[in-house]
């Protein structure tokens, strides 16, 4: 019973009821809508989601590799030990982010010019 029931009439208490009952039918009703809308949109993007994957990224990603294990061939099979290292080590600075790569460059550089030397002696 709500609050302020005892003070209805039957006639007043089925009519406030009636409108309550309608009210939550509306209510229900837009609930249904937006749920079935937003099924229609989740089931649309993930189809989107699906494709894209399938015909853009992952023939890309297979470019990537097969372009990837190439120079990791050739690379492996070059003479120049220290031209492998520094082949397979990432001297961007936006991937270590943003620090000075000097010191590594030139320690790398250094021991590449070291058994260039030795290999010349």
């Amino acid at each position: 019973m709500n609050l302020g029931d005892e003070h209805m009439t039957d006639e007043t208490r089925d009519i406030y009821r009636a409108k309550v009952a309608e009210r939550q039918a509306a209510e229900d009703a837009l609930v249904q809508q937006r749920v079935e809308a937003a099924s229609d949109y989740v089931g649309s993007f993930k189809a989107e989601r699906e494709t894209k994957l399938r015909d853009v990224t992952m023939p890309k990603n297979r470019e990537g590799e097969h372009a990837f294990l190439e120079a990791l061939e050739t690379a492996a099979e070059s003479d120049a030990t220290w031209a492998r290292v520094l082949s397979l080590v990432d001297t961007e600075p936006d991937s270590w982010g943003g620090a000075d790569l000097a010191r590594l460059r030139a320690v790398l550089i250094k021991k590449k010019a070291e058994e260039t030397q030795a290999l010349a002696a």
